[in-house]
């Protein structure tokens, strides 16, 4: 049942396209590589665990960052955009499990819902909960994510009663406070961060033609200077800045996905000139794309 790192993909509203689990059984496990590979900024409606197995690992969430060292567990709360990448200069390795929250309970008016899940799932003003190295409570909850993943990796008669189990454990710990949870957002970051779901999706969808941040800006109703303000305050980058790196990103997932040829590639990223985007992806990823892509097929660099 444990998965390996797949690339997030998004919808036009920004949200993580793909289903994680199935109908039946809600709930998917993620054996994750974030060495030298990132999640761009996505939502989605499912809950998710985050483990960190070795290495350190960076969240970003609207207007905060988030660093994980090994043995620390962080929560992502239902509908929050997030996005990671290795946090530090070696192997970065993660446990994830991304589950819907109804696969905990057996609906919206029985107790476990109506006392728990739905509070948390439903609070505006927790996007994230931490689970520090070190804590009693971390250390309970890392237990929990243990027996969690032995029943995946091995699927023994029952396994889906032992997953859901061993979920409800760490949940029972968020209900009751055992984590830290950040400050809450204020009114206005909630606003910020609906508007640039709103200009994310955009950017997703149009990511191959002109992007201005005037473009962006009329997406969301507002203003260029507000429309630079709310990038600043909830993504810590500017519109160009964000829209060239995802442009680079997507074209490193064509290069290992597809065997199109590496100018087709750039056109079909939005970059008008070959020269440029080879600097710029060499700046971003340290190789050339034909250097990323022969190592991502597992071929020997030329010297």
């Amino acid at each position: 049942m444990i998965q390996r790192s797949r690339t997030v993909s998004t919808a036009q509203n920004g949200a993580e396209l793909g289903a994680h689990g199935t109908g039946l059984l809600p709930v998917a496990a993620y054996d994750n590589d974030y060495t030298e590979r990132e999640a761009a900024w996505h939502w989605h409606r499912e809950l998710e665990l985050i483990r960190v197995a070795e290495g350190r690992l960076r969240v970003l969430l609207p207007g905060e960052q988030v660093l994980l060292n090994s043995g620390e567990l962080l929560f992502i709360n239902s509908g929050v955009m997030h996005a990671a990448a290795n946090g530090g200069e070696g192997a970065c390795l993660l446990h994830s499990v991304v589950f819907l929250p109804e696969f905990l309970c057996n609906g919206t008016e029985g107790i476990f819902w109506r006392k728990y899940l739905g509070p948390l799932v439903e609070n505006a003003a927790l996007p994230s909960v931490r689970f520090p190295g070190g804590g009693a409570h971390t250390a309970q909850a890392l237990a929990y994510m243990d027996r969690f993943w032995e029943a995946c990796r091995e699927e023994p008669f029952g396994y889906e009663f032992l997953l859901r189990e061993q979920l409800s454990g760490v949940l029972r710990l968020l209900a009751a406070g055992s984590a830290e949870a950040p400050p809450p957002a204020s009114p206005r970051r909630r606003r910020e961060d609906e508007r640039v779901k709103v200009m994310l999706a955009y950017i997703q969808e149009n990511y191959a033609s002109e992007i201005t941040a005037r473009t962006l800006a009329a997406q969301a109703s507002i203003s260029e200077s507000e429309c630079l303000r709310c990038f600043r305050g909830v993504l810590g980058t500017t519109p160009i800045q964000y829209v060239k790196k995802y442009r680079l990103q997507m074209a490193a997932d064509l290069l290992t996905a597809t065997d199109c040829a590496v100018t087709e590639i750039a056109l079909r990223c939005g970059f008008a000139h070959m020269s440029y985007f080879a600097r710029a992806f060499r700046e971003l990823f340290g190789l050339t794309p034909r250097e990323y892509r022969r190592r991502a097929a597992g071929e020997p660099q030329q010297t």
